[in-house]
């Protein structure tokens, strides 16, 4: 739940203990996620296992993510 402020992540967790057991309901929430802490932390791996830049494509990214 990084990104997400304690106070909301505390709301979250005691959400989820008071309602662990029921069974008639599934909520599913979806917070906005760009992805770019993974994508930064792909790159730099490429770039640290020497990739040269123009061999670079989007199925080696994608192996990184």
């Amino acid at each position: 739940m990084e990104g997400i402020n304690k106070h909301l992540q505390k709301q979250i967790v005691n959400a989820l203990e008071v309602t662990k057991h029921n069974d008639r309901i599934i909520l599913n929430v979806a917070f906005n996620y760009g992805g770019r802490a993974e994508i930064l932390d792909a790159v730099r791996h490429i770039i640290q296992d020497g990739t040269a830049p123009e061999l670079l494509t989007e199925e080696m990214l994608s192996s990184y993510l």
